[in-house]
């Protein structure tokens, strides 16, 4: 900060002390300190417009780069696609070994997969054990074609879907109630429909 002096001291050639008015060199001051000060606004003006140049100029840089690295990626997905749909139908598909894991037998071109209890059934097995089971998530795969199976759906032998009437999953107690025989309740399905989501929301 700037003070103002009182007098300023002068020295003659015969090295004579004078004392001069300092009115001059107080207006001199001041004249300098309002340079400084204008310089100072200039500069922070100046400053203020490059930052925002900057800024305008990264966010630019950036919107470019970003549009080109998912020009490239969309590009290097493009490239690959049919190799990514080959590997994952290879690895959805029945193998030419594929055997019933209940009876063993072959069904390399017509198999149910059970994405609940991870088996491959043949549709004879498939139906037997998932008649009791009907909130299992089950597909049907042919020899070039896959779908998914309505709990009330059953696949034939010969690869037709039919419909059939499956009750809802209830426990059946051992014995009757009136006479007390064993193995004589059983289930069966009533005329009515209804809906049930599981927690896998199908």
């Amino acid at each position: 900060m700037l003070k103002k002096p009182r007098m300023v001291i002068a020295i003659t050639q015969e090295g004579n002390e004078i004392q001069t008015p300092t009115e001059e060199v107080t207006k001199r001051l001041a004249t300098l300190k309002m340079r400084v000060e204008r310089i100072q606004d200039e500069a922070s003006i100046e400053n203020a417009s490059l930052v925002t140049q900057s800024q305008a100029q990264t966010r630019i840089s950036y919107d470019r780069t970003w549009s080109k690295r998912r020009e490239n990626v969309d590009a290097g997905w493009d490239i690959n696609r049919n190799t990514y749909l080959s590997a994952f139908i290879k690895h959805k598909a029945l193998s030419e070994r594929e055997v019933c894991c209940n009876c063993h037998i072959s069904i390399p071109y017509l198999a149910v997969r059970c994405n609940t209890c991870h088996a491959n059934l043949c549709p004879e097995c498939d139906w037997a054990f998932h008649f009791k089971r009907p909130f299992h998530y089950r597909e049907l795969f042919g020899e070039s074609s896959s779908r998914p199976l309505l709990p009330s759906e059953c696949v034939h032998s010969n690869g037709h879907v039919v419909e059939k009437a499956v009750p809802v999953p209830l426990h059946i107690p051992p014995d009757c109630a009136d006479c007390a025989e064993k193995c004589t309740v059983q289930l069966v399905s009533g005329s009515t429909c209804i809906a049930i989501v599981t927690k896998d929301g199908h």
